[in-house]
């Protein structure tokens, strides 16, 4: 007899959505995510805010330079892919937010692939593209953006800076 072992699948929506819980439970040692373990089947990226009231709920991973709401539940058997934003008290169970999107405040996504303003639910075979931003949206600085601390932190360093940059020139004009 031959032992196969699970494989991962996007053929539809539900295999695609086993294919997530398949990765995050029994193939995660052989996977590499980019992620850090943060407890038992939870793996968290770089970069990445989690207010103490956010919950998150094995088996689930939350990419880079996401951000969570307070109050939001991550989990079970959720994919957050990088850049993601999931506003206050929402919940994400046993779906996936592609690179870049937005989940609104006191949404209950569920067996669910997100992208931007695009919803397909699983369960009900349906695909939704919804219009509201405040719903379901595209986070603009996804995909390598740099971030709003990562920019004040340069000017800040451009502005410390500036003295040195005057005084240096003028010392060699002394000195001659």
């Amino acid at each position: 007899s031959v032992e196969t072992q699970a494989g991962l699948s996007a053929r539809d929506g539900e295999a695609y959505l086993a294919s997530q819980t398949t990765a995050l439970t029994t193939m995660a040692a052989q996977l590499q995510f980019t992620a850090f373990p943060a407890g038992e089947g939870i793996w968290i990226g770089r970069n990445v805010g989690l207010p103490p009231m956010t919950q998150v709920v094995a088996p689930s991973l939350i990419g880079d330079n996401s951000q969570i709401g307070r109050g939001a539940v991550i989990g079970p058997g959720a994919v957050l892919c990088a850049g993601c934003l999931v506003d206050d008290h929402s919940h994400v169970v046993n779906s996936v937010v592609l690179s870049g999107s937005y989940v609104g405040r006191q949404l209950d996504i569920e067996d669910s692939v997100v992208h931007h303003h695009r919803l397909l639910n699983v369960k009900l075979g349906a695909t939704v593209t919804v219009q509201d931003a405040f719903l379901l949206g595209h986070v603009e600085s996804a995909g390598g953006g740099e971030s709003l601390a990562g920019k004040v932190a340069y000017l800040v360093a451009r502005v410390a800076a500036l003295p040195a940059l005057l005084i240096v020139p003028l010392i060699a004009i002394v000195r001659m």
